[in-house]
């Protein structure tokens, strides 16, 4: 089981969710590795690393530019591979 809020499962979360956004036909998701520290001001290495994304609801920023029979088309296109 991977880690992920540690830095190394973090990256692989983020890319993990990149890929997956990119095979929907979104190229322009972008994700932010914030670092927190948690109890322990003195604490030189972080507790555990969050993401953040351009996402707005949920979804790529582009996907709400198309229109539905946009998205009806890319569905159907993919359903036939």
């Amino acid at each position: 089981m991977t880690d992920y809020c540690s830095a190394n499962g973090c990256r692989v979360l983020g890319n993990m969710i990149q890929e997956y956004w990119r095979r929907l036909g979104h190229n322009t998701v972008k994700l932010y590795f914030i670092p927190e520290y948690v109890k322990d001001p003195k604490a030189t290495k972080a507790t555990y690393y969050c993401i953040r994304s351009n996402m707005t609801n949920g979804l790529p920023a582009n996907a709400t530019d198309r229109t539905r029979d946009q998205i009806k088309a890319q569905n159907k296109e993919r359903a036939r591979r």
